[in-house]
C-alpha cells in the first residue's frame, strides 16, 4: 500500500541541544530537532500520484504528502532533595500534514503540534526509585477537501495523552 513496495524506513532526524544548570537543584534545557520526512517515499510522497495512474505501492506510488518538521523543545529538571526529582517541558513543532494530504491521512492522522509534560523520580531506597512521566497534546484539527469528491471536506483532529509509570532497581 505504501510507496517504494511497502517500505517505510524513519527518516533522517537531526538534534541539537543545551542543557544549563541555573542552580545546583534546577536544570533548564533547550532542544531543535529537525524530521527529514521528504526523503522517505512512502511518508513524503504526496497522494496526488495516485490520481495519474501510480499504484499504491509502487516505487512512484502515492503516500503521506508529510512535509520536514522542526520541533522546539523546553524543559526543566528540579532536583528537591536526594528523594524527588521533578520534572517539566513543552515542545512545539507545525504538524506536517497540508490541507489537501487529508484523504491518505486518514489512516495515520499525525497533526498534533503542542507537546506538554511532567513527571517526577521519587528514590524509595538506596536501591529502588518510582518513576511516573504524562504527556498531553491538545487537540489539533486539520481539514482539506477530498481530492475524490470536492464537494466533500474531510475533518482529522486528534488528541494525545499518555501516563507512564516505572520502578528501577540498582543492582
Amino acid at each position: 500500500m505504501f510507496a517504494q513496495q511497502g517500505e517505510f524506513d524513519i527518516p533522517d532526524s537531526f538534534n541539537v541541544g543545551i542543557s544549563w544548570d541555573a542552580t545546583a537543584a534546577f536544570t533548564a534545557n533547550f532542544d531543535v530537532e529537525h524530521i527529514r520526512y521528504s526523503e522517505i517515499k512512502s511518508v513524503g510522497t504526496p497522494l496526488n500520484p495516485l490520481f495519474s495512474g501510480a499504484k499504491l505501492g509502487a516505487d512512484n506510488g502515492p503516500g503521506f504528502g508529510w512535509n520536514d518538521m522542526t520541533i522546539y523543545k523546553f524543559g526543566g529538571q528540579w532536583r528537591q532533595n536526594d528523594r524527588w526529582v521533578w520534572r517539566g517541558g513543552f515542545s512545539y513543532g507545525q504538524q506536517p500534514i497540508e490541507g489537501s494530504e487529508v484523504l491518505f491521512n486518514i489512516l495515520a492522522p499525525g497533526v498534533q503540534e503542542w507537546h506538554l509534560t511532567g513527571g517526577f523520580t521519587h528514590a524509595l531506597s538506596k536501591a529502588d526509585e518510582l518513576s511516573f512521566a504524562f504527556m498531553y497534546s491538545p487537540q489539533k484539527t486539520i481539514t482539506g477537501a477530498n481530492p475524490v469528491d470536492g464537494n466533500q471536506q474531510i475533518e482529522l483532529a486528534m488528541t494525545q495523552f499518555s501516563l507512564q509509570l516505572g520502578w528501577s532497581r540498582k543492582f
